[in-house]
């Protein structure tokens, strides 16, 4: 007959040994097989980096399916590797991998979004070190092209950036569009599958300030709000230039972002006039003679027949607040009007507004 007191030994004993087995398992060593797997031993025969990528260079010479392999020319991978090599270069002795191998395994991964698995196998080499490849020099890439390539701006940066804005696309004291783009990533842990990137590019589509990282479940408007640069924008420490005259007039404006609807009115930040309504494209048609208010020949104001339509809008609620104040809205007007004065005006403007409304 089993006791109390046994009972409780018995379930004792047994906890004490699954605790046991546990910690052994979980510390447990993995005993890898081979050294190197059997497949890998002929990297510098069959791998792609010395095979394939050597060959279109050295043999073929074809440079065609070299760009679509890397995405650039050798030339531009030459002048990469020249920059990194020196943050990608590992211990000499052993079986270790060059840094033009490097990078050119994280420059095909990039390229073509491909698994890490087939980098692996194509590459000839270990799945685990794929991924601390790929981590290390997207590393050393952030870190070495970022103050070339996308150096903090200053006043004279956005002046260059505003004579670009107004010689290409006729806006004057423009300093960048603004915009974010949802990217769908493999979902980190804690956190969503959407990524933001919210970024302000020059007249000629070059990013100037970028930030990574915004929930893509949020508000463009309030991505922004929450960057690096779209507090520095709102708190007025971005180093724009001082306020100057529009073109041809002698009206003073603030140098600007031009921004959708989703970003906020501001005094650096100009947007279009909000749309109330868009009929549906399989239902647009012509107005009607009359349809309209309209006003006859003695100047009355007459009600048209859309008075008597029956209205099927659905209510679309209250979508959020994003009321700019009315000195806003006036600047906002200034601009608009310059548009289309005869200081601020093209040709082409006006023959896109008229197109097919006139006859040939």
């Amino acid at each position: 007959m089993i006791t109390k007191k046994s009972a409780l030994a018995m379930l004792l004993l047994t906890s004490a040994a699954i605790c046991v087995h546990h910690y052994k398992f979980k510390n447990k060593v993995r005993v890898r097989r081979f050294k190197t797997r059997p497949m890998n031993r002929n990297r510098k025969t069959e791998g792609q980096y010395h095979s394939l990528v050597n060959s279109m260079l050295h043999k073929e010479l074809d440079y065609e399916q070299y760009f679509k392999f890397m995405r650039m020319s050798p030339g531009v991978f030459n002048y990469l590797l020249d920059l990194v090599g020196p943050h990608l270069q590992k211990d000499r002795r052993g079986d270790s991998l060059s840094p033009g191998h490097r990078l050119a395994m994280t420059i095909h991964y990039l390229a073509e979004g491909c698994s890490m698995q087939e980098i692996a196998r194509g590459f000839r080499v270990g799945k685990a070190t794929v991924h601390v490849i790929v981590s290390e020099t997207t590393d050393v890439l952030w870190a070495v092209l970022m103050p070339l390539v996308l150096p903090v701006p200053t006043t004279e940066t956005w002046k260059e950036i505003e004579k670009g804005f107004y010689l290409r696309w006729n806006m004057p004291n423009c300093i960048g569009a603004v915009d974010g783009k949802h990217v769908h990533i493999q979902s980190p842990k804690y956190s969503g599958f959407i990524w933001v990137l919210m970024a302000v590019c020059d007249a000629y589509y070059r990013f100037v300030l970028v930030d990574i990282g915004g929930a893509g479940s949020q508000h463009d408007s309030v991505v922004f709000q929450n960057s690096g640069f779209g507090m520095a924008l709102l708190n007025n420490t971005l180093g724009l230039p001082e306020p100057k005259t529009l073109p041809n007039t002698n009206i003073p404006f603030n140098h600007y972002l031009v921004a959708d609807q989703a970003f906020p009115l501001h005094e650096n930040i100009m947007r279009p006039y909000p749309v109330k309504w868009t009929f549906p494209k399989g239902n647009r048609k012509f107005c009607t003679t009359g349809l309209m208010d309209h006003l006859d020949e003695n100047g009355i104001l007459e009600a048209g027949t859309w008075h008597n339509l029956p209205c099927n809008l659905p209510s679309v609620g209250r979508l959020g607040s994003n009321n700019p104040s009315r000195s806003l809205q006036a600047k906002r007007n200034i601009l608009a009007e310059y548009f289309i004065s005869q200081e601020g005006c093209v040709p082409l403007q006006w023959e896109y507004v008229l197109r097919g409304s006139l006859p040939d």
